[in-house]
């Protein structure tokens, strides 16, 4: 099948003659009347689909809806299918080509409209002698607005004779000619959106001679508009990574904060510190139901298939306290604490920087700051690795997640202050340790929840016998699953802090000259 662009722009003329000229010989060109269509670009928040080059439509017309998955760009449908209304997430959709291609990509993330584009549309057929369909065509025409007429060229399974010709033919029309972009922009555009305009990253740029004071501002208000950009779907519920994004880019300002010291006046960090403490801890209990519902399907699986069902008692439990905790999330958000926390904190991180300043790590360049601090906090690590033994409790491998996590931010933050490819690398390697801490932390806590939460069903008399034992069952599971990835932590620390780990450390990261230290 060739891989030649589909979706063509008319430059002039009739749409109805372009075609016409397209024909070849022993076919003929059927047309029907037109109609309005709206066509809604459907994708998660943060464009997953996008992002894996696919676009998915809802295409609404006089007959009915139906969606349409294609490729992004090049315009070949991948899948189509009627339905009632628009699925709310990719489970939502029964089997078909459409929801088995947009389920990986979109993973938990809901389906949102972010973009609607009204036309007129006409199609057109390519018919043989005996009246089969060889080919198809649509004419995409904006309705009230400004844009280019698209032409849609849509291939006939089993006829791939007459779609080459029609490329072939179009490659040298001067009238009709490869789209410039997807429609999916100029849609976009009307909405006031770039598609893959969202990243729960920071993304400002870093210049390692800069001021450390005017750079850590820029990066905790990048931080803070994240946060603002997910509040509505927070607020909403839209779906569980909203809460997600938000919680770690408060995180990651806390992070900040804490780590970059000597940069603002402490005084005012201070009550910062404090309201942004106040956002984790009214956002947490909701944050800790969203990872248990999410985790359900793989508890169940981690049973015999002949005590899964006794499971879904435990379900029901998660999804009433989770809309309790939402709640209580919602009406703190909604509190003149919070919207007096918003307007400070924006105030504080939008005025610039005074021209002088005593402190003692402001109007160094951030570079320099960077540097030390990641290699302090480096160091930490590996003394805390290095301390842990068999013996050592969870608590001390919990201390060393939280350093390996500032470490991470820190790399993240002040990337391209260095080589950004050499700090990938490290990131890398740090982030194998961050997996195993990581999954022996969720698991200890899954263990001590699992069995807070059989207390708390038999307090409310909702435990059944067999959901207790299911449930009893699955804190055994756990713990073994938690000894095994215990004893993997050893060679996942080992080769942290191996001679080449280090030494790439301390190449990418060197000390500052003599002159320029500070304590």
């Amino acid at each position: 099948m060739s891989r030649k662009p589909l979706i063509y722009e008319l430059s002039e003329g009739s749409a109805t003659k372009a075609l016409e000229a397209l024909v070849p010989a022993g076919l003929s060109l059927s047309q029907q009347a037109a109609i309005d269509l709206s066509r809604c670009y459907l994708d998660s928040f943060d464009w997953r689909l996008f992002r894996a080059g696919l676009v998915l439509e809802l295409q609404e017309e006089p007959t009915g809806r139906r969606l349409v998955l294609r490729e992004l760009g090049r315009g070949a449908v991948l899948g189509a299918q009627g339905v009632d209304r628009a699925p709310g997430f990719a489970w939502d959709l029964p089997g078909g080509a459409v929801g088995a291609r947009i389920r990986g990509p979109l993973d938990v993330r809901a389906l949102l409209p972010l973009a609607t584009m009204p036309e007129t549309l006409q199609r057109f057929a390519l018919l043989d002698a005996e009246g089969k369909t060889r080919l198809r065509f649509e004419v995409q025409r904006p309705r009230g607005t400004q844009g280019p007429v698209r032409v849609q060229v849509l291939p006939v399974r089993g006829y791939d004779g007459a779609l080459k010709s029609v490329l072939r033919t179009l490659a040298h029309r001067p009238d009709l000619s490869a789209a410039r972009e997807d429609p999916l922009f100029s849609a976009a555009a009307l909405a006031g959106r770039v598609p893959g305009d969202y990243t729960g990253k920071p993304s400002v740029s870093v210049d390692a001679d800069e001021r450390a004071d005017a750079t850590g501002k820029a990066i905790l208000l990048d931080l803070w508009e994240i946060a603002e950009r997910n509040e509505d779907g927070v607020r909403l519920d839209l779906d569980s990574e909203f809460l997600h994004d938000y919680r770690v880019s408060v995180r990651r300002s806390r992070s900040f904060l804490s780590q970059v010291k000597g940069v603002f006046p402490e005084a005012q960090l201070n009550r910062f510190k404090r309201e942004l403490a106040w956002l984790q801890e009214i956002t947490g209990p909701s944050r800790d139901m969203d990872v248990y519902l999410l985790a359900f399907d793989g508890f169940k699986a981690e049973l015999p298939e002949d005590s899964r069902g006794d499971l879904d008692p435990f379900r029901g439990f998660l999804q009433r306290r989770k809309a309790r905790e939402h709640e209580a999330m919602a009406r703190a958000m909604a509190s003149a604490r919070y919207a007096q926390l918003k307007r400070a904190w924006r105030e504080f991180l939008a005025a610039p920087v005074p021209a002088c300043c005593a402190l003692p790590n402001a109007e160094r360049p951030v570079g320099e700051v960077a540097a030390q601090r990641i290699r302090r906090v480096h160091s930490r690590a590996l003394k805390e690795g290095r301390a842990i033994r068999a013996t050592s409790p969870p608590e001390d491998l919990h201390e060393l997640r939280k350093t390996c996590k500032k470490l991470r931010y820190l790399m993240e933050f002040f990337r391209g202050a260095f080589d950004a490819d050499a700090v990938g690398g490290l990131i890398k390697d740090l982030k194998r340790l961050q997996d195993n801490l990581g999954t022996y932390q969720d698991l200890h806590v899954q263990e001590l929840s699992l069995s807070g939460f059989i207390a708390a069903m038999q307090a409310e008399d909702e435990l059944a016998p067999a959901t207790r034992a299911a449930m009893e069952r699955l804190v055994g599971i756990i713990r073994d699953r938690q000894g095994q990835v215990r004893e993997a932590f050893a060679e996942r620390f080992k080769a942290f802090d191996s001679d080449e780990v280090r030494a790439h450390f301390a190449a990418v990261f060197p000390q500052p000259a003599a002159r320029n230290r500070h304590s």
